[in-house]
């Protein structure tokens, strides 16, 4: 085979962009999980290592091109034919979740998904032939015919005193209980389970809330489709849409699932890749677009989170006491303990002790009950 054929091959079956090529003639080739590919000849032995060209930082690639979507208004069109590889660092989360809170028992997993499917009318022929909004719209209804709202992980509730807390995920979907991280975890579970036959859901990714969701104390899902140029992003919330609410996450009020209408979901996304300036940056943006008070203050509280976690102390110090200032001078307080903290990190972080000192005894005094006053009695930092 010659260089300029293989090339192509390996285009066509990776879309992994750039690939340098050291020899002309490589045979048996596969990929490695270092983001190579290994080929071998007819003795099993390395003949030569091809490494690829993949992203390794989301910003990188698409930047701020994140678009929003609502999930009822998905179609095929937003979906590319060939594969676009996830970025290193969104596909590292795609597997640490699977690391987290998938399916340890495949079989009886597997087995009690389709036989539940089985009930509303469907089969492995019939979803891995269906388009990727509608497999993923009949894993969610398979989903919540299952598992019935319950508070599971309270040490009290019943369910954990028949079946133990924070037990495998599977479990919850056997048993046919969970809250929302179960209903979560148990749409995204089956959707890998359906996308290994699926060919319309190879560019189609379900991850956590984190992905640019803002509400707290509260799970659900996102639906990533990467493209050359952009990534788009929509959310969806099975636990809702099992009491009655539609499956399209609510955004644009305060305390929705999303804030799209002043970006400030981009920003909730670099934060959640550690994308710490950029997440600052974009939350600022996002305050001369907002009216709301109390999404305002949400927005100056994200923004002294994401600046005490940047390397550069300067900046870092630089961008809280700007988000601080501009929070306390609007009279906020609901967050205050919050601020107070990220601004003794980040003075404790550059060695500034005299300053790091300042805040703390401000948080100790002001808000002896916090959660962070606990931790810094505890002796955490």
């Amino acid at each position: 085979m010659k260089k300029g054929s293989l090339l192509n091959v390996v285009l066509a079956s990776l879309a992994a962009g750039s690939i340098l090529v050291g020899a002309y003639t490589l045979p048996n080739y596969y990929k490695n999980d270092k983001d190579s590919i290994v080929y071998k000849n007819d003795k099993d032995s390395i003949v030569n290592v091809i490494s690829i060209d993949r992203p390794s930082k989301t910003f990188k690639k698409y930047g701020k091109n994140i678009t929003y979507f609502d999930f009822s208004q998905m179609n095929e069109q937003m979906i590319p034919k060939e594969e676009v590889p996830l970025p290193k660092d969104l596909e590292g989360i795609i597997k640490k979740q699977q690391d987290t809170y998938g399916v340890k028992d495949h079989e009886m997993f597997s087995d009690e998904f389709y036989a539940e499917a089985a009930k509303l009318g469907y089969d492995r022929e019939k979803l891995g032939g269906m388009s990727a909004k509608d497999a993923i719209k009949a894993i969610t209804d398979i989903v919540v015919s299952r598992i019935t709202y319950c508070d599971v992980d309270k040490s009290d509730n019943w369910f954990a005193k028949k079946h133990g807390r924070f037990i495998n995920s599977e479990y919850y979907f056997h048993y046919g209980f969970g809250d929302c991280d179960k209903y979560r975890n148990a749409t995204i579970n089956a959707f890998e389970m359906v996308k290994a036959y699926n060919p319309n859901l190879k560019n189609v990714y379900l991850s956590n809330e984190d992905l640019g969701g803002s509400m707290k104390g509260h799970a659900w899902v996102s639906v990533m489709i990467p493209q050359k140029e952009s990534l788009m992003i929509s959310h969806i919330d099975p636990t809702f849409y099992d009491d009655g609410e539609e499956l399209d996450a609510s955004k644009d009020e305060y305390d929705a699932h999303v804030l799209v209408y002043n970006d400030a979901f981009k920003a909730y996304f670099y934060k959640y890749l550690k994308e710490y300036e950029v997440s600052y940056d974009i939350f600022k943006d996002a305050l001369s677009k907002t009216q709301d008070i109390d999404t305002l203050e949400d927005l100056l509280n994200e923004m002294c989170c994401a600046a005490s976690w940047i390397d550069d102390h300067d900046k870092a110090i630089g961008r809280v006491e700007w988000a601080r200032e501009e929070y306390e001078s609007k009279g906020f307080t609901k967050n205050l303990d919050d601020v107070l903290y990220f601004s003794y990190r980040t003075y404790s972080d550059a060695g500034k002790k005299a300053k790091a000192e300042e805040y703390k005894q401000r948080l100790l005094k002001e808000y002896p009950d916090s959660y962070w006053t606990e931790l810094i009695n505890k002796g955490y930092r």
